[in-house]
């Protein structure tokens, strides 16, 4: 934070800086990853504009690295086809699929599996 001449913001200018919405702003604020409001009236507050202007910064920085750490490992690692392939996923369908295949189907749901 700067020590010398700090610049109060207000809400609107905050949101125009972040491009997040009040909530969100709020929200994060709650979870502790924003930087907290000062009081500056009976029911004003404002936002140091360094601390905004360092969030970003460290918003930024960890975008990039994650951005450079998927490319890296892209590059380096060959997707597995059957990655997205889980019987866990769906195991109604898989049910359906049994029940269909063994002729439960056919006497519960009048269903022709042939």
């Amino acid at each position: 934070m700067s020590k010398g001449n700090p610049r109060l913001i207000k809400l609107p200018e905050v949101k125009n800086r972040t491009g997040l919405g009040r909530s969100s702003i709020y929200g994060e604020i709650a979870a502790e990853r924003f930087p907290s409001p000062i009081k500056i009236g009976l029911r004003s507050v404002a936002w140091i504009e360094s601390e905004v202007a360092d969030w970003i910064e460290r918003k930024i920085a960890a975008t990039r690295e994650h951005s450079e750490t998927q490319q890296v490992s892209a590059n380096h690692t060959k997707p597995d086809p059957k990655a997205h392939t889980s019987t866990a996923v769906v195991p109604a369908t898989n049910k359906a699929l049994e029940r269909l295949s063994s002729g439960e189907a056919e006497e519960s749901y009048g269903v022709n599996a042939r």
